[in-house]
């Protein structure tokens, strides 16, 4: 069985595979990346994985359609996660939730080394704080759900993939333990 690190990882790469659109903003013709041929030519849309189009953003070759994450993302994230009363309520999390708000994290602190500027540093550390609270509550409620078998059938599907994964290997090792150290009838 996979470790939970390497189900995780698996996750990681299949958001970094996984194609996006860019805009062409700076022409580059044809270019060979990981053995597949692109062609850049300035002013057309382009998809590529996730991973090729940072490397192309980073070099200033492209510019990605797709609305990275921002603060009010993960306020609104924040607010509908802390806003459920009960596990009924538990709200499902955008798309690869967890992937992005990392980035997003990562790009404000590059972006402070570059700017080290007070509204970015007060941005990080709302974003940091929210993006806290969201783990916070999702960790309780995957907690809850290992305790209340009865809900697993309704909450589970709300959950991400990520927290499924870490739900399923603690449920993994708590039937686990159970066999180990509870006695069986016979």
């Amino acid at each position: 069985m996979p470790s939970l690190e390497a189900k995780l990882e698996a996750l990681r790469i299949r958001y970094e595979t996984r194609p996006v659109r860019v805009m062409v903003v700076k022409e580059v013709g044809k270019i060979v990346i990981d053995g597949v041929e692109i062609e850049l030519r300035k002013g057309t849309e382009i998809e590529v994985p996730r991973w090729i189009a940072k490397v192309l953003e980073e070099k200033g070759i492209v510019e990605p359609l797709e609305s990275p994450m921002s603060l009010d993302d993960i306020a609104r994230v924040h607010f509908i996660v802390t806003e459920a009363r009960s596990l009924a309520d538990t709200p499902s999390l955008p798309e690869d939730f967890y992937f992005r708000a990392a980035d997003y994290l990562r790009r404000l602190e590059t972006e402070l080394r570059r700017r080290p500027e007070p509204q970015l540093l007060e941005e990080k550390s709302k974003a940091e704080l929210y993006f806290e609270e969201i783990v916070s509550r999702r960790l309780w409620t995957i907690l809850q759900l290992l305790r209340s078998p009865g809900a697993r059938a309704e909450v589970y599907e709300k959950l991400s993939p990520e927290e499924k994964t870490l739900h399923d290997d603690l449920l993994a090792r708590i039937e686990e333990w159970k066999r180990r150290v509870a006695p069986h009838p016979a």
